[in-house]
């Protein structure tokens, strides 16, 4: 006997930017930037995230007007509130303030031939307004999924940590840090950010068993990262392939700084490694004037990894 039971989908976290959230492991990651999070599956749109900053108090209880501009032309006109669902708001409840939830607004667009439905969200912990679009109104597997998305979505640090996850990468780093600037290409990932005056990038590469091949790790990050060869050491506690490199003083005497603040020098710290198995190479350096101590970059290491494939888990919990 045939069954029509709705498979049970795999789910993976993804973290940007303060953004926490669970979707499942067929959606891919089509449109990323500061305040954005596109998701497709099978090449179309089927979730958009979009953020900022909440400059008023009005803003707390936004109107489904100020996306109508977003749709496009043919559609604008279809835009519509909604109610909220009773399975969105019981998985918002508990996440955001009674307020927040009291306030958000749903909305509607397009027809059973194409179009969506979403949700506008305002966060008094965090001061952010959130935009939720779920494309693809009328699929009844889809229709199924806004609410365990919902009931995974939080904004802000977690224990002052702040998840970056998005395609393998996973790191969770302090909130102290900014995101400058980020680049996801082909075999090449590069997160940069800022704190105070102090620069740090993490760096995923592969296939490392290609970019290796006529080289050593070590003569790789000294190209990668134009960091001169007698700068670096092994790493034999790391229990992996792995080179650590300084180039500067952590942390500098008065002269030292002095000297470094007139020529403009900062000072770098780095580690690059291979786990076994993994054919993958990751990175980190710190470029400040005066370097921290060398267990703060341990603790950004050791938060960094890349995911296995199959590195999902089971719907999230409602």
């Amino acid at each position: 006997m045939e069954s029509n039971a709705i498979p049970m989908e795999l789910w993976r976290e993804v973290g940007w930017n303060g953004v926490r959230l669970s979707v499942p492991v067929s959606w891919h990651p089509s449109g990323i930037a500061a305040d954005s999070l596109v998701f497709e599956k099978d090449a179309s749109p089927v979730l958009t995230l979009k953020w900022e900053p909440a400059r008023s108090r009005d803003a707390f209880r936004p109107g489904i007007s100020r996306i109508r501009k977003g749709l496009p032309g043919n559609f604008r006109r279809t835009l519509r509130g909604a109610a909220l669902p009773d399975p969105w708001r019981q998985a918002l409840d508990g996440r955001f303030e009674e307020a927040d939830v009291e306030g958000a607004r749903a909305f509607a667009w397009g027809g059973r031939a194409g179009g969506g439905e979403g949700l506008l969200l305002g966060s008094r912990q965090t001061r952010r307004v959130f935009l939720l679009h779920f494309h693809r109104v009328g699929s009844a597997v889809h229709a199924t999924l806004p609410p365990g998305v919902l009931a995974s979505f939080r904004d802000g640090a977690c224990g002052g940590r702040i998840l970056w996850a998005v395609y393998d990468i996973r790191a969770e780093l302090p909130e102290a840090l900014r995101l400058v600037r980020h680049r996801f290409m082909p075999g090449a990932f590069e997160l940069v950010f800022r704190a105070g005056a102090a620069t740090v990038r993490l760096c995923r590469w592969g296939p490392a068993s290609v970019l290796l091949r006529n080289t050593t790790l070590q003569a790789f990050a000294s190209t990668r990262f134009t960091v001169p060869s007698d700068r670096f050491e092994r790493d034999p506690a790391a229990g992996a392939e792995a080179v650590r490199w300084m180039d500067g003083h952590a942390p500098p005497r008065a002269l030292q700084r002095l000297i470094q603040a007139v020529l403009r020098r900062q000072a770098r710290m780095g580690k690059a490694w291979r786990l076994p198995g993994e054919n993958k190479i990751l990175a980190v350096q710190i470029e400040a004037g005066a370097l921290p101590p060398g267990n703060v970059l341990d603790d950004l290491c050791g938060s960094f990894h890349c995911l296995p494939p199959g590195g999902e888990g089971p719907a999230p919990p409602p």
